[in-house]
């Protein structure tokens, strides 16, 4: 048996509830810590500075930040994960679809 790391990506919301769901397989530790930033880093920065526009006859107004309407729609936060599994012959045994805790 082999060893694979896979990236999670866990969907926090305000009322205790995640969804769990695999963003990317790796075979190698190191390259999984590698995808891990990759992955949360550019979501991470569209969290922070990212603002919601909406167009109007005047041209387009910020409604809101991107943090504000995550908020809004009951998300508390994203957060990533790193998760080591056992492979059996050629099958990861991964879930294919979101996990709701």
């Amino acid at each position: 048996m082999a060893k694979v790391h896979t990236v999670y990506r866990v969907v926090k919301g305000q009322l205790g509830a995640a969804i769990t769901h695999p963003v990317k397989v790796f075979d190698d530790d190191k390259l999984a810590n590698q995808g891990l930033a990759a992955a949360a880093e550019p979501l991470a920065a569209i969290v922070e500075q990212g603002t919601i526009l909406v167009k109007t006859p005047q041209g387009p107004r910020a409604v809101m930040t991107v943090q504000q309407l995550l908020m809004e729609l009951g998300i508390a936060g994203i957060s990533y994960a790193i998760v080591p599994q056992e492979v059996h012959g050629a099958i990861i045994v991964t879930p294919t679809a979101a996990i709701i805790q």
